[in-house]
């Protein structure tokens, strides 16, 4: 991640970013993300899910704080010097990670297992659909949220702290919504999620002021950021901890799939009606087939319970 940062500060042409950027960010955030989930969810069996979302308030503390210091860092030093500190912030600050990072107490049996098994399970189908919808609106809603902004009115700042509000929002949905699962039910705090989501995004598409835009982003914050942190919960509920990690990985890859397919297609909406709110309609379609994807997933019933421990 520190080299693409570090390489993208250098790029002369533009076709270079989709290497330096797209290529080696998303290797390093696959990289990253992926291992450390899986190995919280392996880590503990009593309380995991709030663990879970313990962690991945990360993600959240990192919108609500980089893209405020993205603005801050672009204006005065320019998005070349923005992506040099961004470079070298990441560079350290993952290996200090990586080196305070423990095996989870595991055994080597479980490395054996077959996940194609799961893969090729109707609750894997649903949950990789719900996510991969999820992941369009998200991304939609970050590439077009600013832009949107500023073409009502905002400045380059208040389009900016969208992204930031979203971020802090999504802290508290990851922590707060987590905290509901143990009264709710975990598949149903997941689908309040999921449908938090969607009243967001019906909020974007109702938006002609800043006022309501924040109203969105604080809603698509909570609802995103809560499907994010049970997500890992969910799959470990539906399919087990025994190779989680690797289940986990074939997972996410739908949100591959969704920036491939989700903010190009926003952005070819809007070059050819010139108008921005087509891509909240874009949005909008992902948040409810998310949605429609994640209902018929409560009625799965979880493999067989593992031995209770707790650590």
């Amino acid at each position: 991640m520190g080299c693409g940062l570090l390489l993208s500060a250098r790029a002369q042409w533009f076709a270079l970013l989709y290497v330096t950027y797209g290529v080696c960010l998303g290797i390093a955030m696959a990289c990253t993300y992926v291992p450390i989930i899986a190995a919280v969810g392996e880590w503990f069996k009593v309380e995991r899910d709030m663990a879970l979302g313990i962690a991945v308030t990360g993600t959240g503390l990192g919108t609500l704080v980089g893209a405020p210091a993205a603005a801050k860092l672009i204006t005065r030093i320019g998005w070349r010097g923005a992506f040099e500190v961004f470079g070298w912030v990441s560079l350290l600050g993952l290996l200090a990670c990586a080196a305070l990072m423990l095996p989870p107490p595991m055994p080597r049996k479980n490395d054996a297992v077959d996940v194609s098994v799961k893969m090729r399970s109707r609750a894997f189908v649903l949950l990789y659909f719900g996510l991969g919808f999820r992941g369009v609106a998200l991304f939609v809603t970050i590439v077009f949220l600013p832009v949107f902004a500023m073409d009502i009115g905002a400045s380059h700042a208040a389009a900016a702290g969208l992204v930031a509000y979203l971020g802090a929002a999504s802290i508290a949905g990851r922590v707060g919504l987590n905290m509901l699962a143990p009264k709710l039910g975990l598949m149903n705090t997941y689908l309040l999620s999921c449908v938090i989501l969607v009243v967001g995004c019906v909020i974007w598409v109702m938006s002609h002021s800043y006022a309501p835009l924040i109203a969105f982003a604080l809603a698509m914050g909570v609802g995103y950021g809560a499907n994010a942190a049970m997500t890992p919960a969910v799959a470990a509920a539906k399919f087990g901890i025994e190779g989680l990690g690797r289940l986990l990985g074939w997972l996410y890859t739908s949100f591959a799939v969704a920036c491939l397919i989700g903010p190009p297609l926003a952005g070819e909406l809007a070059d050819l009606t010139h108008d921005y709110r087509f891509p909240v309609m874009v949005a909008l379609f992902g948040g409810i087939a998310s949605l429609a994807s994640i209902v018929p997933l409560r009625e799965i019933p979880p493999p067989q319970a593992e031995p209770a421990a707790a650590v």
